[in-house]
């Protein structure tokens, strides 16, 4: 069982809040806040609602002892991730039949795979980006709403993945242009070993820079 005071300062601290920074997007002050979180007084309704969409959960959730607030985070968390598993695979299913299909148009295949090449790095950097600018970290593999983080280094971590990915698609782009200046247009099987070794590199720089980090992301 969590009291609602308890709920609230989980919360803040899930999402990387401050009590000033929570305190200025309620328009109130930190020591209303602070009040809150040790039980000293209880928030209107009014403030309850607003504190309810910054988190996105339910006001009942909150004012419910027995309910677990975290239950609709992770089943939110599970839908983010399902989904970005199956844009990815459809993406990469789309350019399977994409290069097998369109082999006999010539010059309009060399615009195939570098749309896919940006399509897959907007979709991740889109993602990582989103959670650095709302402090949302949930819909992260690994992300554990129990654990204290010290969200600064963690974001610092995140703008170091993002821009490594960047790094390899530019590096990936780079080499399909030089291939292109040299042999022509490439087949079918060079143009999914290099988009694959693109999705690997980028697999194992988070897994480096996660590495790295994981001793100073948390408190």
């Amino acid at each position: 069982m969590m009291k609602l005071n308890e709920k609230l300062k989980t919360l803040r601290l899930h999402y990387g809040y401050s009590q000033q920074k929570l305190a200025e997007k309620m328009y109130i002050s930190r020591q209303a806040v602070a009040k809150w979180e040790s039980g000293d007084s209880i928030p209107d309704y009014e403030h309850l609602k607003k504190i309810a969409e910054i988190y996105e959960i339910k006001v009942d959730d909150m004012m419910d002892e027995n309910m677990d607030v975290f239950s609709s985070l992770e089943e939110k968390q599970t839908m983010k991730i399902t989904k970005v598993l199956i844009f990815l695979c459809m993406s990469l299913g789309i350019l399977m039949s994409v290069l097998t299909f369109t082999s006999h148009l010539g010059f309009i295949r060399f615009f195939i795979v570098p749309g896919m090449l940006l399509m897959i790095t907007l979709t991740i950097v889109g993602i990582f980006s989103y959670a650095i600018k709302t402090n949302d970290y949930s819909m992260l593999a690994g992300f554990n709403e129990k654990k204290e983080y010290n969200y600064p280094q963690l974001k610092k971590m995140m703008l170091t993945i993002e821009n490594m990915i960047l790094i390899s698609a530019m590096i990936t782009l780079l080499l399909y242009s030089l291939n292109f200046l040299i042999e022509g247009l490439s087949d079918t099987a060079f143009n999914v070993i290099l988009l694959l070794t693109f999705c690997f590199n980028m697999i194992v720089w988070i897994a480096v820079i996660n590495k790295r980090y994981k001793l100073r992301i948390y408190k």
